[in-house]
C-alpha cells in the first residue's frame, strides 16, 4: 500500500504546489520583531544611576530602532516605579519640551543620561 501526503481533510497534497511554496514564503517573512537591546538593562542603570550604562542602553535602544517617545516612557515609568517623583517629572518634562520645539528628544535624552 503507498501511502501520499494527506491534509486534514483526507486530500491528496502536492509538495510542490504553488499554494505551498507561498505559504513557506509568507511563514518565512512573518517573523516576530527580535530586539537587539535589553529594556531592563536600560532601566536597571537609570535605577542604579550608571551614566555609563544609561548612555550606552540609549544609545543601543535608538540604534537598534526604538522611537525616541517609547525609551522616554520606559524610563519614566521606572523613576515612577523606584519612587523618584524628581526623577520621572524632569523626563515627562523632557517628552513635552521636545514636542515644543525645545530640541530633539535623541538629544536631550542623551544630554539626560550625561548629566544623571
Amino acid at each position: 500500500m503507498v501511502s501520499a501526503a494527506r491534509n486534514f481533510w483526507g486530500l491528496r497534497r502536492r509538495s510542490g504546489s504553488r499554494h505551498t511554496r507561498s505559504f513557506l514564503r509568507r511563514r518565512s517573512c512573518s517573523r516576530a520583531k527580535e530586539y537587539k537591546f535589553d529594556p531592563f538593562n536600560l532601566s536597571a542603570a537609570l535605577a542604579a544611576r550608571d551614566k555609563k550604562g544609561l548612555w550606552l542602553g540609549l544609545y543601543q535602544a535608538l540604534r537598534a530602532g526604538e522611537k525616541p517617545e517609547a525609551v522616554a516612557g520606559l524610563l519614566a515609568w521606572k523613576a515612577r516605579s523606584i519612587g523618584d517623583k524628581k526623577l520621572s517629572r524632569e523626563l515627562t518634562f523632557l517628552y513635552h519640551d521636545s514636542h515644543r520645539g525645545a530640541g530633539d528628544l535623541e538629544l536631550l535624552l542623551e544630554r539626560f543620561a550625561l548629566k544623571l
